[in-house]
């Protein structure tokens, strides 16, 4: 026996309703590379259905050991994110970052398969420079951007990505859905309804689990993986990065941190500057050797 009708259209509404509740995209500018003093070149690229996405290519200052491309979380835009990654620059890499559908310049509207295309056409495109070193690429993701990063490096097969680092992470679209609903931010429920509703069989039922890394994590292998996560962290609370760990195939690196907060850790925390050093230090470690 069938799904009936309405029952039909109110699960897709569930589903559209939860899924909704991860994203948070706006228009406004908040910084420039010029505000920290770095260069740019404006790019525009084509997602593959076409959406026309645009992001930038920040240069090294002075010698370029690679090319990082860094996707973001689920707020804002990448004017927002350039605090978080304006330093790796003069650690000698070239930086680039763009914005998914339906966030800052880019064009569409955003949803979950959307962003996952726009993940595998800015690795592509990034591939495409011709001034830039391919054989040299890693990625650095954060938050919701490493959701979708280890989606596109698991279901493509790219060349010349030595290294990747995940940051606050979550390990499944349900497992977060879950503890948003338990949390009850009074400011998130006025705006979307349904996550005061009875959590397990509404997340099971109504929103899908469609890239969520605990089912591709393992498909890294054999790029080197590095995992990092504050204990401490209210957003995404640390089980994700133990969950993550233990599905990822060797070779994997883990570092928990204690005392920072969600995506804090190479912004404004006191022990940024040797967190920056170390991660610049991992991605060296796994340069590629030269023709």
């Amino acid at each position: 026996m069938g799904l009936h009708p309405a029952w039909l259209i109110v699960l897709l509404w569930i589903s559209g309703c939860i899924d909704s509740s991860f994203y948070y995209p706006d228009e406004q500018v908040y910084h420039t590379p010029g505000d920290f003093s770095l260069e740019e070149k404006a790019v525009t690229f084509e997602s593959g259905d076409g959406t026309r996405l645009r992001g930038w290519l920040i240069p090294a200052v002075g010698t370029s050991y690679g090319t990082v491309i860094y996707f973001y979380g689920n707020f804002a835009n990448r004017t927002y994110y350039l605090e978080h990654i304006h330093w790796l620059p003069r650690m000698g890499f070239n930086v680039f970052t763009f914005d998914y559908r339906g966030y800052g310049a880019s064009e569409g509207s955003v949803d979950r398969s959307g962003m996952y295309q726009d993940s595998v056409a800015a690795i592509k495109y990034v591939q495409s420079i011709p001034d830039i070193d391919s054989r040299n690429l890693f990625i650095y993701a954060q938050s919701l951007g490493g959701v979708f990063a280890i989606a596109a490096l698991a279901k493509n097969d790219f060349s010349g990505i030595r290294a990747v680092a995940v940051e606050s992470t979550f390990s499944s679209f349900r497992a977060e859905a879950r503890y948003m609903m338990k949390r009850k931010t009074p400011d998130i429920i006025v705006r979307i309804p349904c996550l005061s509703w009875p959590i397990r069989p509404v997340t099971y039922l109504g929103l899908s689990n469609a890239f969520s890394p605990v089912d591709l994590v393992d498909r890294i292998s054999p790029v080197p993986l590095l995992i990092i996560h504050c204990t401490s962290d209210k957003a995404v609370p640390y089980r994700h990065a133990e969950q993550l760990y233990e599905r990822a195939n060797d070779p994997k690196h883990f570092w928990p941190v204690d005392g920072c907060e969600h995506v804090t850790l190479f912004t404004n925390w006191k022990h940024s500057d040797a967190y920056r050093q170390k991660l610049a230090a991992f991605f060296k470690s796994h340069l590629g050797e030269a023709d």
